[in-house]
């Protein structure tokens, strides 16, 4: 409702004859300035830590806006014509205390919850004068539905001054970081850089890592919005391709945070250096994006260079890598095409593996004499140079580094290069367009190890990866139809024969019982006791299953539900969870009203003042309970309803039990009231709690039953995604 509808012709208000209206007017203007000074007194006497800000005269600007709040207020209600809409104050005087919160680094919790305490003052006056002029209880309880909203309009006002203070912040840090930035990514220093950058760093309270990793991104679209990297990465979004430096990129849960924050980015993320020797990072970061761009490592995920070690130290040096394959290629050179690549991926599993040949056959799946057939050609091309081990070293680098180079080509792309794994000139391979011809291996020597071989080596001559890395390369066959064979289970069979999967999956039936017997063998599925023949799953997709729910998000879900809950109801939404005696808020989403309950993810409170802090604790044994709140002990309070008692808390839980919901009613901030239910895993047990929190202006016993099934079925939501499943 707005003011305008508040006080329209056919409203209470507007009966009241105009006498009356005017003498009103007339008696509240005169006592507007001792009302503003009462309020401004309780005001001081309840949050004296709010500064007082003089203007020129003297007179304190807060009891200037509250006098002139309230002038402005009463004026409106003696016009005749309410068809204007709300009353306006001067934007200046309240727009400058919600900048001077934010310029402070304060919330607007206190500055609302003074407005709220002038408002409830004022009505008391109001309907003292009201009385006396015997102004029927209607227009009266209108005068308070204007009041309010009035209210909402001053929270407006002192909302846009504070998100101004917030820009003007968030802009001079973003300056001050893109100084501090460039120190670290500068290639030379004049002198040691440390003092410098602790200087830059303290004035954005960024606190010096010993180790940092820098970044280099790919922005998905031209309006693409910064990543939400989180406080302590620092990011530049200036640069055409955006750089950020990540500090102690080894801590526990950076990874995560960052693969969360960068879905549906592409870049690299250069490996850990000293703070001081950021350039060094970056320079591999930038060195892996351009691979990326030529199609030599993956694309559509920020890479870890790290992980792609290989693939950075051979593809950096192109001329080098195409003369290398130049020579430890040449023998394959008159081979025909096809004939020439199996001889290749056989030398290059031979190379890794050291064994013989059905070690080399379990790695190309292929059978030990074709091995064995082969490796005899290789000797007869390669001659004496398999039995010299430095040779079969520069003989493996050169058959990975032209595979590596090549995997474009084999996906109709062309590297830079213009190295191909495709047949020409008798071979399976062409270097920088040219046949390879016969010559000795090279000697180049090369700092890396053959058997370190990245998977991107290993894919694009045939070889499944074994290894993290770069998946570049065909799909493998045999593991694609034993994943279909452990996907039929899916569907609802509980046992299958390999007959039937024969049937179902179109498949030869040699294929299938090897198929089946290595999935058996590795417990993936398991014969069913007394029907020979038939199999049912194992207890390793339950492992892997188990594994998966553990790593499940439980933050990011419950920020996506959270959401959706207060799309529904237009209220604050937090989801929680329990450590010790508090809760921590892990997910949140704001509600859209002027007058809202203001808070942050991260932020921890006694979880006995809290109405998610309650559902949590009631859901712990009583043991556990006894310990974490003792009989004697006191606890904290955060307003005057808060428990102090563990006995009382105790008998509280023990009603939440039989609810199922927590109610909790200005126990931490005055001015609010929450609901709150228990989110559930997979096991059934409790491991976070869903919240919605109103302020006392909208709270009623009709609003807390919506809210509570509301809770209720968000936290059913959530846990469902957890993997729950309700007996109900």
């Amino acid at each position: 409702m707005t003011a305008s509808r508040t006080l329209t012709a056919r409203s209470a208000w507007h009966a009241v004859p105009r006498h009356q209206v005017h003498r009103f007017a007339e008696i509240a203007l005169a006592e507007a300035p001792a009302l503003a000074e009462e309020i401004m007194g309780e005001i001081r006497r309840e949050y004296p830590h709010l500064p007082v800000v003089l203007d020129d005269s003297g007179e304190p600007m807060a009891l200037i806006g509250i006098r002139r709040a309230i002038e402005v207020f009463v004026r409106h209600l003696a016009q005749g014509d309410h068809s204007v809409g709300r009353p306006t104050v001067p934007p200046g005087v309240f727009q400058d205390f919600g900048r001077g919160e934010g310029l402070n680094g304060r919330s607007l919790d206190a500055l609302q919850a003074t407005y709220r305490m002038g408002v409830r003052m004022a009505w008391r006056r109001f309907a003292e004068i009201g009385q006396r002029l015997d102004i029927p209880p209607p227009a009266m309880y209108e005068l308070v539905d204007a009041g309010y909203e009035y209210l909402d309009g001053l929270v407006d006002q002192s909302v846009r001054g504070y998100a101004e203070a917030a820009a003007r912040q968030a802009g001079e840090r973003l300056r001050l970081q893109r100084r501090l930035m460039d120190l670290l990514l500068a290639e030379h220093h004049r002198g040691d850089p440390a003092d410098a950058l602790a200087e830059r760093a303290a004035r954005i309270g960024w606190p010096v890592p010993d180790r940092v990793a820098a970044g280099v991104l790919l922005r998905p679209g031209r309006e693409a919005v910064a990543p939400a990297v989180g406080q302590g990465v620092l990011l530049d979004m200036e640069h055409e391709r955006p750089r950020m430096v990540v500090p102690e990129p080894g801590a526990a849960g950076r990874r995560e945070l960052l693969h969360r924050a960068l879905a549906g980015w592409s870049g690299a993320i250069g490996p850990p250096v000293p703070v001081t020797e950021a350039a060094k990072s970056l320079r591999w970061a930038e060195a892996a994006v351009r691979l990326m761009e030529r199609g030599l490592l993956p694309c559509g995920e920020v890479l870890y260079c790290t992980e792609h070690t290989e693939a950075l130290v051979l593809l950096q040096p192109e001329e080098l890598i195409d003369d290398l394959a130049l020579r430890c290629l040449a023998p394959l050179a008159h081979c025909a095409p096809a004939h020439g690549r199996r001889l290749a991926e056989t030398l290059l599993a031979w190379l890794e593996t050291r064994g013989g040949a059905p070690e080399v056959a379990v790695r190309l799946g292929v059978h030990p004499q074709t091995v064995r057939y082969r490796l005899r050609q290789i000797r007869e091309l390669f001659g004496e140079a398999v039995d010299d081990a430095d040779r079969r070293f520069r003989a493996g680098a050169g058959v990975a580094g032209a595979a590596v180079e090549g995997v474009a080509g084999r996906h109709g792309r062309v590297a830079a290069s213009g190295v191909r794994l495709q047949g020409a000139a008798g071979c399976g391979f062409v270097v920088a367009g040219r046949a390879v011809p016969r010559a000795p291996f090279g000697a180049l020597p090369l700092g890396w190890g053959v058997a370190s071989l990245c998977s991107s080596c290993r894919s694009s001559v045939g070889i499944s990866n074994t290894r993290r890395g770069p998946v570049v390369g065909r799909l493998v066959p045999a593991v694609t139809r034993a994943l279909d064979i452990l996907e039929l289970f899916l569907d609802g069979d509980g046992t299958l024969s390999a007959p039937d999967i024969v049937r179902r999956l179109q498949l030869p039936r040699t294929t299938v019982h090897e198929l089946v017997t290595t999935l058996a063998a590795r417990k993936y599925i398991v014969p069913v006791a007394g029907q020979p023949g038939r199999y049912r799953l194992g207890v390793r997709p339950y492992q892997l299953g188990a594994r998966y729910a553990e790593h499940l998000d439980l933050a990011a879900e419950g920020q996506q539900v959270a959401r959706s809950v207060a799309e529904t109801c237009d209220e604050t939404v937090h989801v929680a969870i329990l450590e010790d005696t508090d809760v921590i808020y892990i997910a949140k989403v704001d509600s859209t009203h002027a007058v809202r309950m203001v808070s942050a993810a991260g932020r921890r409170l006694p979880a006995h003042c809290t109405s998610v802090g309650k559902m949590l604790l009631a859901s712990l044994p009583e043991p556990e309970l006894a310990a974490r709140f003792p009989d004697g002990a006191e606890l904290t309070a955060m307003t005057p309803n808060s428990i102090t008692d563990p006995a009382v808390l105790r008998e509280t839980l023990a009603e939440i039990r039989t609810r199922g919901v927590a109610v909790e009613s200005r126990e931490s901030n005055p001015d609010v009231s929450c609901v709150a239910a228990p989110v559930r895993d997979r096991t059934g047990q409790v491991v976070a709690a869903l919240s919605i929190s109103v302020p006392m202006i909208r709270w009623s016993d009709e609003r807390r039953a919506e809210l509570e099934q509301l809770a209720v079925k968000g936290a059913a939501e959530l846990s469902e995604r957890l993997g729950h499943r309700s007996m109900a």
